[in-house]
C-alpha cells in the first residue's frame, strides 16, 4: 500500500469518527431538553395528542386502567398513554323566525286601528240620565260626554244648556253646571264635538233632558 492509499483511509476512518461523535451530541441534547419543565420534546415522546392540542378541540377522552371513559381539558398523565383527543363538530345554531301568531296579531291590531279611525265621531252623554230627576240636595249637575274614538287634543267639546253654549270648551268632556232656585223645572242640553283648528262642527249629540226640583 503506497503513502497515498494510507491517507486516504486515514482521513475515511476520522470522517466516520466524527460523524459518530456529532450524532451523539445530538442525542445526548434532544435527552437534556426533553427532560427540562416544559419541554415540547418529551411530551411528543409520551402524549402525542398534546401536540395537535393548539389546533384540535382541546377536548381529551381518556380511558384508565379499569376501562371507565372520561373526558377532560387537560391531556393524559404518563400512565395514561390511550388518552386521545376528541374532534368535535361544528356546531349550527338554529334561530327561530318571529312566528306568524305574532305577525298575525299586529296586522289584525293595525287593521283595527285603521277601521276604527276611519269611523265617523259620535258623542253621547253618560252622565246625567235621559230625564233623570235632580233633587233639591243636589247643589250642581254632573255632565259628561265622550266619543267614540280617540279625540286628538285640537277636538274639543262644547256643551249647549238651554240653547246657549256653556262655559268654556273641555278636552275631556266634563262640566259642571250649578244649580239654584231659577233652574227649577225642565232642562234640556245637548252637545258638540269641535274642530279648534277651523272651529268647524265634528259631530254633534243628542238633546237631552233633566228635571231640577227645587222648593
Amino acid at each position: 500500500m503506497n503513502i497515498f492509499s494510507k491517507r486516504f483511509v486515514s482521513l475515511r476512518m476520522m470522517s466516520v469518527s466524527l460523524c459518530l461523535i456529532l450524532a451523539n451530541a445530538a442525542l445526548a441534547s434532544g435527552t437534556a431538553d426533553a427532560e427540562k419543565p416544559g419541554s415540547t420534546t418529551k411530551a411528543k415522546a409520551e402524549s402525542p395528542q398534546e401536540d395537535t392540542e393548539a389546533q384540535g378541540s382541546g377536548i381529551f377522552k381518556r380511558i384508565d386502567e379499569s376501562g371507565r371513559v372520561t373526558f377532560t381539558d387537560q391531556p393524559s398523565a404518563r400512565k395514561e398513554k390511550n388518552a386521545k383527543e376528541v374532534e368535535l363538530k361544528e356546531a349550527h345554531f338554529y334561530t327561530q323566525p318571529k312566528t306568524s301568531t305574532t305577525s298575525a296579531l299586529k296586522k289584525e291590531r293595525k287593521k283595527k286601528e285603521e277601521e276604527k279611525a276611519e269611523k265617523p265621531y259620535q258623542i253621547w252623554f253618560t252622565s246625567p240620565g235621559a230625564d233623570e230627576k235632580i233633587g233639591p240636595a243636589t247643589k250642581s249637575l254632573n255632565v259628561k260626554v265622550r266619543a267614540n274614538r280617540y279625540t286628538p287634543h285640537y277636538l274639543r267639546y262644547r256643551l249647549y244648556w238651554d240653547g246657549t253654549a256653556y262655559g268654556n270648551d273641555s278636552s275631556s268632556g266634563a262640566f259642571s253646571i250649578p244649580l239654584n232656585l231659577r233652574s227649577r223645572g225642565k232642562r234640556s242640553f245637548y252637545a258638540e264635538l269641535i274642530n279648534t283648528r277651523d272651529n268647524k262642527v265634528v259631530t254633534r249629540s243628542q238633546t237631552m233632558s233633566v228635571f231640577v226640583i227645587r222648593p
